[in-house]
């Protein structure tokens, strides 16, 4: 019998652990979490309180206000999957949380346990709102409680607890924030220790490959130029069996060649930056010429490859180094993951997608195969470093599991962006979408090689 959660189940789960937002929204806002989870908490709670004031207090009024507040912060929730706007969000949930801490300092709550609910708002607001804006919540709570007691005290409004309650109260919440952020400073100080010796680390780390890589560099050139004489008869005319283990020798230094040129570019990207250079390239024309090169040089055979162009201008302003490095892994990856009778295929088109706001549209390079494809289980870890599938693993040795980091660190550089569809044993589709301003004049990778 299968265990498979139902699909409404993925889909709430989803919703509870992301906030609607995919893993790379995730990677960048991870509030989105905490607003999701602290609303999913105060909706049901408001609910239940709302049903407990209906049913078992016989306060209707009081229980249908509570479900309204449930319902209020379930359209923030709501909202907040559609816009991710994490500090709107934050805030109008906990204006919501503080106007019925209010609400129950004056009703006592669902058998006098409002006050509980006091010490979970510092919880919420620092965790949610940052160190220092917990600390503005905290000052609106104390003043808010201030002013509904002085109120009572003027007999304008009547309180569920006495004065002495409320002082302790109070200042029990004083004390759970001071704790609180003083937590937070003590974490936050130590975290930024941490990260300060991981940078050191990864400097260090990044700067030795790139100079062992560099220091390789030269053997390597030094094989394939020897190896390309032997092969051209340069010293005597090479026998069937000599001639086919150089050719080996050469292939392999290739490969070695490309492993080096791929840790010197990920060396670049952590470590060394340029400004873009930008010229007027026709990507059409690039996407062919290294169709045609690929078709050359790529060992495997009995792969066709389709070629579709938009009859529109395909002219951008780019850096033609970096957008042959993006097109290379693409069409290189697609080629070496598609078995022989298979099919890859290579398209540019305009397209009114939108990578930054107010874009005219993009140039998108569509690079689509009938190749192995990737498992859906390991699909989030596509552009990770040095990933490569279960499935490709089995199949071919071979590869740095750097190409589509390479990409997608280029992209994520000069403005554009990527995305794609896969399905293992049916192949993958790749769309980078370019905007039509061109690239991003900012810093790019350095020297950029292809894998």
């Amino acid at each position: 019998m299968s265990t498979r959660p139902l699909p409404w189940a993925e889909r709430l789960w989803s919703a509870v652990r992301y906030g609607g937002a995919s893993v790379g929204d995730m990677a960048e806002r991870p509030q989105l979490f905490g607003v999701t989870v602290f609303s999913l908490l105060a909706m049901v709670s408001l609910a239940l309180f709302g049903t407990l004031q209906i049913a078992a207090e016989h306060d209707p009024r009081l229980g249908y206000l509570e479900l309204a507040g449930a319902c209020a912060i379930a359209l923030n929730a709501l909202a907040l999957q559609a816009t991710h706007n994490v500090r709107l969000a934050t805030h109008l949930y906990l204006l919501a949380v503080l106007a019925f801490l209010m609400l129950m300092l004056v009703t006592g709550g669902t058998r006098g346990t409002g006050a509980f609910w006091f010490f979970v708002f510092p919880v919420s607001a620092f965790f949610l709102a940052g160190k220092k804006a917990g600390l503005y919540w905290m000052l609106v709570l104390i003043l808010s409680s201030l002013l509904f007691l002085g109120l009572a005290s003027a007999d304008i409004i009547s309180l569920a607890y006495n004065f002495v309650e409320i002082r302790q109260l109070l200042l029990s919440v004083g004390v759970v924030t001071i704790g609180i952020y003083a937590y937070q400073q003590a974490r936050e100080r130590s975290e930024s220790l941490i990260r300060s010796e991981q940078q050191k680390l990864d400097q260090a780390k990044n700067e030795f490959l790139a100079l062992v890589s560099h220091q390789l560099r030269t053997p390597i050139s030094a094989i394939a130029w020897f190896s390309e004489m032997l092969l051209h008869g340069d010293a005597g005319k090479l026998g069937t069996e000599q001639n086919d283990y150089v050719k080996q020798i050469y292939d392999s230094n290739r490969r070695s060649a490309a492993i080096v040129d791929a840790i010197v570019t990920v060396a670049d990207l952590q470590v060394q930056h340029i400004h873009v250079r930008l010229e007027t390239v026709d990507l059409q024309t690039l996407c062919h010429e290294i169709v045609q090169e690929l078709q050359q040089t790529h060992p495997k055979k009995g792969v066709a490859v389709e070629e579709h162009y938009d009859s529109s201008n395909t002219q951008l302003r780019c850096d033609p180094a970096l957008a042959r490095t993006i097109v290379r892994n693409l069409i290189s990856n697609a080629l070496k993951y598609t078995p022989a009778g298979g099919r890859v295929m290579v398209s540019v088109a305009r397209t009114t997608d939108h990578v930054r706001p107010k874009s005219q549209g993009s140039l998108a390079i569509t690079v689509a195969d009938t190749g192995y494809g990737i498992p859906k289980n390991q699909q989030q870890n596509v552009f990770a470093k040095l990933f490569r599938a279960s499935n490709i693993k089995a199949k071919d040795t071979d590869g740095t599991g750097l190409g589509l980091y390479i990409v997608k660190a280029i992209l994520d550089q000069v403005g554009g962006s990527i995305r794609f569809e896969s399905a293992e044993g049916r192949g993958s589709v790749f769309t980078v979408l370019l905007p039509l301003e061109g690239m991003r004049r900012q810093v790019a990778v350095k020297g950029a090689k292809h894998v």
